[in-house]
């Protein structure tokens, strides 16, 4: 139900999420509830029966609505053995056997980086779910350890599956590719690479000043990829205060078949977010041949582990660490071979192998 609007990373998750284990079970039967409208090949499988929400949907409180109240009795009358939630929050009038992926409680750990909608749901909502959840699905360790420090959750019941990295994300050599990407979005020269939704938690005015500590010692413009997301004024106060504003370039949302281009002509991708509960954007770089530069926060030196330059982005010795990887072409090199062997081991594939197991579980216990 979350399949609607221009994606990122949960979004992202789920849509591979569909193609992927749909595809890995054939025997099993799927109802796949989507908002009208959406399409994907996965909702043709002969394994799959699709439903389509009703428009209203479209709208946040009426598709929460439809979820609590409704869907319910869709799946009752469907006969449905077990349902996968996979959006943070489960229909709490079904009584069956159920999967749950949380992918951070944000909303309850760091309310000052949401929405103030989002953490009055979540605080209500989340809890809930979580206790009534046959097993939680966690994309890390971080994530489980703080939903057994702060809801006090099982951790019998919770089962770490990280994220899949999409096999779309290869490295680009193709010279007319690349420019033609970089005209596209007015990038004239070397840059460092920023994906993400504009929001508190990517942090970034905290990047645009470690780009401003570098921006002499380097002749890279700064490129930030992904849509305004909520409470980014202070964000774009941040770059249109910067003396630098002009190697600053703000790309908006770029679709998926762009990006791998746009990653692979990077020198570097930066991602110093304050928190993230798992973090694609580093894997999908380090995938395409770029070295990562990440923020030691949240779950995100667990996903590189050392495949990645790990910076405090609050002390100034992050700077430097990132102008040494930007002038060491042979530590450029090992950061690249590191980082294209780590994301090797994130695959959708392997991902839906251990959901089907926790299916199996969850439904044998029920």
């Amino acid at each position: 139900m979350l399949l609607q609007g221009q994606f990122s990373g949960v979004e992202v998750s789920i849509q591979n999420l569909v193609r992927t284990v749909t595809a890995a079970a054939p025997d099993w039967e799927f109802l796949i509830t989507v908002p009208r409208g959406f399409d994907d090949l996965a909702l043709h499988r002969p394994n799959v029966i699709c439903h389509y929400a009703p428009a209203c949907t479209r709208l946040r409180a009426s598709r929460i609505l439809w979820e609590q109240l409704f869907l319910p009795g869709l799946l009752a009358g469907r006969q449905i053995d077990l349902l996968h939630a996979p959006g943070y929050i489960m229909p709490l009038r079904w009584r069956g056997p159920t999967a749950l992926t949380v992918y951070d409680i944000l909303a309850l750990s760091h309310p000052q980086w949401c929405k103030v909608s989002n953490v009055w749901y979540y605080r209500l909502m989340l809890p809930r779910s979580i206790q009534a959840a046959s097993r939680i699905i966690v994309p890390s360790q971080t994530v489980k350890d703080e939903l057994v420090e702060v809801l006090r959750a099982d951790a019998g019941k919770i089962t770490v599956i990280p994220l899949g990295v999409d096999p779309i994300y290869q490295p680009v050599t193709d010279s007319q590719t690349l420019d033609a990407v970089r005209g596209k979005y007015g990038i004239p020269g070397e840059y460092l690479l920023c994906v993400g939704n504009i929001e508190p938690k990517k942090n970034i005015e905290g990047t645009v000043a470690i780009f401003e500590q570098i921006a002499d010692r380097l002749p890279h413009h700064l490129v930030i990829a992904g849509r305004r997301g909520w409470r980014y004024t202070k964000a774009l106060a941040r770059i249109g205060g910067s003396p630098l504003r002009d190697r600053i370039h703000l790309l908006g949302y770029v679709p998926a078949q762009d990006l791998p281009a746009l990653y692979s002509g990077a020198a570097a991708c930066l991602h110093l977010s304050l928190y993230e509960g798992f973090g694609l954007p580093p894997l999908e770089a380090m995938q395409c041949g770029t070295p990562a530069v990440v923020a030691n926060r949240g779950a995100l030196p667990e996903v590189v582990g050392d495949a990645a330059v790990v910076v405090d982005p609050d002390t100034p010795e992050a700077a430097p660490l990132i102008v040494r990887l930007l002038t060491d072409t042979q530590l450029r090199t090992d950061m690249a071979d590191r980082g294209r062997a780590r994301a090797a081991n994130f695959t959708w594939p392997a991902a839906a192998a251990q959901i089907l197991r926790v299916y199996g579980e969850v439904a044998e216990d029920g």
